[in-house]
């Protein structure tokens, strides 16, 4: 009996970035199984997507000015189908074989009282660090999830009021754990999995 994921709605702000977010839509595309959707949000010139062809899997936005990180996260939730978000830099990337990554990060959200799960990378601070020392669980709770790869459902974001926070420019991932953790909702890291983090591009 096959199992029924439900959809996940992939959410990459990118600016003028074309060789990492290339990287990052084309190890998506072909490390993931069909669970997903992905929409990039074009921070930059409005011609600067126009090498990738928009399909069922692929939505391109195109606001009229730069939004930023948070408010282009805000414009792509309005538009996404999923009943999760996986808020993505645009220089993360899928490792090859690695094609369960994304349906081990939804696994714990079987326990409803999961608000957000984030993988371990090389170039993330705290738990997620992949080169953390000590002996840590595959999956385990945690106070802060790093915000260059998270998922989130969206009943957890509806509870602490459907938006990202766009006054705290490099402190959302910060605002947003500490919403979610205030809701009662649990923030969990998954050490089994791994996604490349090229990181400050």
């Amino acid at each position: 009996m096959s199992i029924k994921w439900p959809l996940i709605s992939i959410l990459i702000p990118t600016l003028d970035n074309y060789q990492f977010v290339s990287n990052c839509i084309k190890s998506i595309l072909t490390f993931t199984p069909s669970i997903y959707e992905i929409i990039l949000i074009n921070n930059g010139h409005k011609n600067s997507l126009d090498w990738i062809e928009e399909n069922e899997k692929v939505k391109i936005l195109k606001p009229d000015h730069n939004l930023g990180w948070e408010d282009a996260l805000n414009l792509g939730m309005k538009h996404a189908r999923g009943d999760y978000f996986l808020f993505a830099n645009d220089d993360i990337q899928i490792m090859d074989g690695n094609i369960n990554w994304l349906s081990n990060l939804l696994q714990p959200f079987r326990d409803p009282e999961v608000g957000a799960v984030g993988p371990i990378s090389n170039v993330v601070m705290g738990t997620q660090n992949a080169f953390l020392v000590g002996n840590y669980p595959q999956c385990f709770a945690t106070t802060l999830l790093i915000g260059f790869c998270m998922l989130v459902s969206r009943k957890a974001m509806e509870d602490i009021g459907g938006e990202i926070d766009n006054g705290l420019p490099g402190g959302d991932d910060l605002d947003l754990s500490i919403r979610l953790r205030d809701k009662g909702y649990k923030l969990i890291v998954r050490r089994d999995v791994f996604v490349y983090h090229h990181g400050f591009k």
